[in-house]
């Protein structure tokens, strides 16, 4: 029976270490839309708020998606589809973000969504 035991925790173990081997977080603090203004909350202006947005940054940083965010009033806040700005005591910004990846590396960090004037 403790042999039973033994190799039980013995595989846990094993299968931990290779589920936590092979993904990846990283954690973003107040992130920045191209240095510009800090991340809105939205992907458009008061449109695909949150979890989308989130997640869309984590992919142009490289990792497949969002797992926490945090948000806070800021201005000005730039929107994460084209750039819009927004000003004034409305706008919420991303205080924080993490994002994960299965892979033992984040991939390439991709081109922010181009501007349309």
């Amino acid at each position: 029976m403790q042999n039973a035991v033994m190799g039980f925790v013995l595989g846990m173990s094993i299968l931990l270490a290779a589920t936590c081997a092979s993904a990846l977080e990283g954690q973003f603090n107040r992130p920045m839309y191209k240095n510009l203004a800090r991340l809105d909350n939205c992907q458009h202006f008061g449109k695909f708020c949150g979890q989308p947005a989130a997640d869309d940054f984590c992919r142009i940083m490289g990792y497949e998606r969002a797992t926490r965010f945090d948000t806070e009033h800021a201005s000005p806040t730039r929107v994460i589809n084209f750039g819009q700005e927004c000003t004034g005591s409305v706008c919420v910004a991303f205080k924080s973000i993490v994002c994960f990846t299965r892979a033992q590396q984040r991939g390439k960090v991709l081109d922010w969504p181009h501007r349309i004037d």
